[in-house]
């Protein structure tokens, strides 16, 4: 059991290691509209919160969050934003949703991206002249729709057997 949690960590963070320098170099260049740009990383940690549960959602989503924030110079509020969304992201998971989830994840990830821009720009507008309502309905709501969108292609782009792979459930860890 050890072998495939330490193949399934080891998987997620070259991963995301991967998302991480498309997200700089390929994906804030060459596929934003405008100043909106999907956040391949907070997909990653929806889908992590989702299949594995909250704890390991919540701990991706800190670090893909504080990997982000150094690149901002406006520390935590991803890290914070990311962990909440990788937390609750495990909230919409039971039988009937893992038979199509090639088609509900993008809603997931569609909810996720929604709370996490709501909180995020939240955070920004406070203590500032900038309206939380404009900043959510100009850039929240539309990378939102881009991040559902990216999250479907992405889902069909992964290999089943991944997906199959990433079906560990951490009790299993503490069972002697």
């Amino acid at each position: 059991m050890r072998r495939k949690r330490n193949i399934l960590i080891a998987s997620i963070s070259l991963t995301a290691l991967a998302f991480y320098f498309l997200q700089i170099t390929f994906v804030n260049t060459v596929l934003a509209v405008g100043q909106n740009v999907p956040d391949l990383l907070l997909i990653l940690a929806i889908f992590v919160g989702f299949r594995l549960g909250p704890m390991p959602g919540s701990i991706f989503g800190f670090v893909a969050g504080f990997f982000q924030d150094v690149l901002t110079g406006f520390y935590g509020l991803q890290s914070l934003t990311k962990t909440l969304v990788g937390f609750f992201s495990n909230l919409f998971i039971n039988q009937r949703v893992l038979l199509i989830e090639k088609y509900y994840f993008p809603l997931i990830v569609l909810i996720g991206s929604l709370l996490h821009d709501a909180f995020y720009y939240w955070f920004q507008s406070l203590g500032s002249k900038l309206e939380f309502g404009s900043l959510f309905l100009q850039y929240g709501v539309v990378n939102s729709f881009y991040n559902g969108i990216l999250a479907f292609l992405l889902y069909l782009m992964t290999p089943r057997k991944f997906l199959d792979f990433v079906h560990y459930d951490p009790r299993h860890e503490f069972d002697y």
